[in-house]
């Protein structure tokens, strides 16, 4: 086991570098892409550059995670060396960490996924963008959190569905020819991915509704003036003809 770990982290250590720039190219392009199309007339020409550079932002933020969620818990170890009394201790302790960690890494990860529809709407670089995306949080947070909600429902359904699909090709197994269990778990997986990627979509094109969206300017009423009154002149009436006064009867 000893021997084996130098030469895992060796070849990790070489492919590491290029799995990075494939994958922050295919982020770029393909997010450019999509961006293109729901943006419409409103994209700015792209900025290859600030794309890349808001990808790489996301690998460095997953590796810093990484080597945070290692780091600590050889840390707990460490410091919990040789207390058995206290190994629950250690284990909560571990897990409260790494819990935060995690939760970090998902809120910053969120907002650098959402940072490139700035670069493509306003021409912005990679920090700039990033900026934008917490303001569309601020600005928007109703709308905002109903989409993240709605969105996570609909991911938590699908997780769930395909776990109990996931049940089907165990199932198989002792029934089944062993290349007929590996088909039917690499097509559910394919299902799931594709899936994802439908809702990943999706979410995007709800934040960017969010940020193209121009609210109606209100036009204010205001109070008519009374229409001027021209002052009429009184109309004299002719008098009455007096009536002649009854004759006395003496």
């Amino acid at each position: 086991m000893n021997a084996i770990v130098p030469i895992v982290l060796r070849i990790f250590s070489y492919t590491l570098p290029a799995l990075v720039v494939l994958w922050v190219a295919a982020a770029t392009l393909g997010r450019a892409a999509t961006l293109k199309a729901l943006l419409g007339d409103k994209c700015r020409p792209v900025r290859w550059s600030a794309l890349a550079g808001v990808n790489l932002l996301r690998v460095v933020a997953l590796l810093a995670a990484v080597l945070a969620f290692v780091g600590s818990s050889i840390l707990i170890g460490r410091l919990f060396r040789g207390e058995q009394e206290l190994l629950g201790a250690a284990i909560l302790l571990g897990l409260g960490v790494n819990l935060l960690i995690l939760s970090l890494w998902s809120l910053l990860n969120w907002f650098l996924s959402l940072a490139p529809i700035f670069v493509m709407r306003d021409g912005a670089s990679a920090f700039p963008a990033f900026a934008a995306s917490l303001d569309l949080f601020r600005e928007r947070s109703g709308p905002y959190m109903g989409a993240a909600i709605g969105l996570g429902i609909v991911r938590l359904i699908l997780i769930t569905l395909v776990s109990f699909l996931s049940l089907i090709p165990l199932g198989l197994i002792g029934n089944s020819s062993l290349g007929a269990v590996i088909a039917v778990g690499v097509i559910i997986a394919l299902i799931y991915y594709a899936l994802t990627d439908v809702v990943q979509i999706w979410r995007i094109a709800a934040y960017t509704s969010l940020a193209i969206y121009e609210p109606e300017i209100s036009v204010p009423v205001l109070p008519v003036p009374p229409l001027p009154v021209e002052p009429q002149t009184p109309v004299e009436l002719p008098p009455l003809p007096s009536s002649p006064e009854p004759e006395s009867p003496l």
